[in-house]
């Protein structure tokens, strides 16, 4: 079940600021605040295939991502349908 968002950005915000991961994911920027709230969060994915794969090697994992988005999107709450 989702937090609400001020229970969200408090939790987040306070491992962020005493968590050695999460002091190290703000010092890096792979999340970032404004005003003690996130405001926006990398994620990171590695690629399947080499860039000179055939195009029926890589298609198939593309159109897994892609679903994966629709998905997604489809079930996110509003403010985070952008996120992938």
């Amino acid at each position: 079940m989702p937090l609400p968002p001020a229970t969200f950005n408090e939790k987040i915000s306070a491992w962020a600021n005493t968590d050695l991961n999460g002091q190290l994911a703000k010092s890096q920027q792979t999340l970032g605040f404004k005003d003690d709230k996130l405001i926006y969060m990398k994620i990171y994915s590695k690629s399947k295939g080499l860039a000179y794969d055939a195009y029926e090697n890589k298609n198939p994992w593309y159109e897994k991502w892609e679903k994966h988005i629709v998905d997604y999107r489809a079930s996110a709450p509003d403010g985070m349908k952008s996120a992938v």
